[in-house]
């Protein structure tokens, strides 16, 4: 009975060490976050919340997040890695669709383990949270920059590959990434956060590891017309759903914690627009997928 017991919490700690590894691929930085809220409310990280009551991680998404974001982050850290250890494997869909049901005993069979859904914590202190919250903040932070250089290094190697009004878009896109992520160093430098890129999670084939190696195929050369739209289609997905909205929200509740109301009021706006300017990123993205997609020529060099 024991021996059982021992082997089902070994199974559940590999599944969750899994899902973990696939949020990271995701969302990296956003995991970090995820586990501070889960932690706080549930006394698990994410990855474990996910696995014992899907549906309250759905809800925790939802709470933080609210009902469009939230529903839209349960795709890539809830229903997409639980579908990769599903037995047989499951479509996501299928997945998130019992998630927003609440229907946590059949995801549970389809993963094949048996697991009880955690208390929540809401009004307890939980031991180390807040020293965690810097650490999570900071590399939260790390990886917001990281993730907003290498977008103004590929679109800027874009801008010289492609002539006409995408050329300009793209330069536009490439200038304001540039302004982001150094609005974002000075933020944590205010906060007393030191941004190391180096500390960004970065899981081999995941999102980042992705955008650094488009960024190293454009350092060769122009991408061929197929190439450049799978990457452009890559890219305009990536742009609304691993956006800074997810980071600002985060940065919002520090600031308000650390600096007088005057100041917070004007941070506040500042990333409202980073927000608003990534929202316009991906319709500019999409619209130039859509007008090279319909085969209508954007004046691709090396094509």
């Amino acid at each position: 009975m024991h021996s059982n017991k021992v082997t089902a919490e070994s199974n559940i700690h590999e599944l969750a060490e899994r899902i973990q590894r696939e949020i990271f691929r995701h969302a990296p930085g956003l995991a970090t976050i995820l586990n501070v809220h889960s932690w706080k409310r549930y006394g698990v990280d994410f990855a474990r919340l996910s696995l014992a009551s899907p549906s309250k991680a759905y809800k925790l998404l939802i709470d933080v997040y609210g009902n469009d974001r939230g529903h839209l982050l349960a795709e890539s850290v809830i229903a997409k890695p639980l579908a990769t250890v599903a037995k047989p494997k499951q479509s996501y869909r299928v997945i998130l669709r019992l998630v927003e049901e609440g229907k946590d005993e059949e995801i549970h069979m389809m993963l094949g383990i048996r697991t009880q859904a955690p208390n929540s914590r809401r009004g307890r202190k939980v031991a180390g949270t807040l020293a965690q919250e810097g650490i999570t903040l900071g590399e939260a932070l790390s990886c917001a920059v990281l993730i907003e250089k290498l977008f103004a290094s590929i679109y800027r190697k874009f801008a010289a590959c492609v002539t006409g009004m995408a050329g300009m878009v793209f330069a536009y896109i490439a200038d304001e990434s540039v302004v982001h992520s150094r609005i974002l160093a000075s933020i944590a430098a205010s906060l007393g956060i030191i941004v190391d890129e180096n500390i960004c999670p970065i899981e081999p084939g995941g999102f980042v590891d992705r955008l650094q190696e488009i960024d190293r195929q454009l350092a060769r050369g122009c991408l061929k017309k197929d190439e450049f739209s799978k990457v452009l289609c890559f890219l305009a997905s990536k742009e609304e759903i691993v956006g800074e909205e997810d980071y600002m929200r985060v940065l919002v509740r520090e600031l308000r914690k650390v600096v007088g109301d005057k100041t917070f009021d004007m941070l506040e706006a500042v990333l409202a627009s980073i927000v608003r300017d990534e929202k316009n990123h991906a319709v500019m993205v999409r619209r130039v997928y859509e007008r090279l997609y319909s085969g209508k020529s954007v004046g691709l060099y090396g094509t």
